[in-house]
């Protein structure tokens, strides 16, 4: 029995650390522009509509790595946010609809008047993490792919982003945008219905039924000699 104990703490380890770092995607229920307008057209609620996306997902269901891994990429001409201008600084606020804990996000940088860098923050926690996307410049014109944020393990429903470094790109407009962001939570992706279990999954259940059966046996064994 012992032996048993020990065989199915190591499976489920296993399969615990396989797991851990799984998420899904969380759609934001509301954004509010508090620094730097939005523009005709190109409402902020773009950033969260996922109109612009060439692949939607469903929030808190789709894994999150698995959608990103799928590599949708958003239109350079519809479903953006695009500040007032001339900025070179903005802020938004993101609202997930409740308290949730997540560790990171996706962003779809605007390809004309991208940004430079975001410092995240969440009311009276302040700061959390920062993030340069100087390196990400896309080619004006063309539909561009997400850059995946991981950052520690935070619970909050409001998310403000500080943004800078507008109009990175040189264009016209002079000013802020995004076209889409999306949170990475801690929560499991559910399993597809039907779903036959992982090989991880048939060793612990092999392992308990057989563990049910030798005790039975043994039972049987000691009522016989008694």
């Amino acid at each position: 029995m012992k032996s048993l104990l020990a065989a199915l703490a190591a499976t489920s380890a296993l399969a615990a650390a396989s797991t851990s770092d799984a998420g899904v995607i969380i759609q934001p229920k509301g954004v509010t522009v508090n620094i730097g307008g939005e523009l005709l057209d190109f409402a902020a609620i773009n950033m969260i509509n996922q109109s612009g996306l060439s692949k939607t997902y469903e929030s808190g269901v789709t894994d999150f790595d698995a959608y990103l891994a799928l590599n949708p990429i958003h239109s350079a001409s519809a479903g953006e946010w695009l500040s007032t201008g001339p900025l070179s600084m903005a802020r938004v606020t993101f609202d997930l609809g409740e308290t949730i804990e997540f560790t990171g996000a996706a962003i779809w940088n605007e390809d004309a008047s991208g940004i430079g860098s975001i410092i995240a923050s969440i009311p009276l926690g302040g700061s959390y993490a920062g993030l340069g996307l100087n390196d990400t410049v896309d080619s004006i014109g063309s539909a561009y792919g997400a850059t995946v944020w991981r950052h520690q393990a935070i619970k909050a429903r409001y998310v403000t982003f500080d943004i800078y470094g507008c109009n990175r790109a040189g264009f016209a407009h002079n000013g802020c945008g995004l076209g889409e962001v999306a949170f990475r939570s801690t929560a499991l992706a559910p399993p597809p219905t039907g779903a036959v279990p992982e090989p991880g999954a048939w060793a612990l259940m092999i392992l308990g039924f057989g563990g049910v059966g030798a005790t039975l046996r043994r039972r049987r064994h000691s009522f016989a000699a008694a």
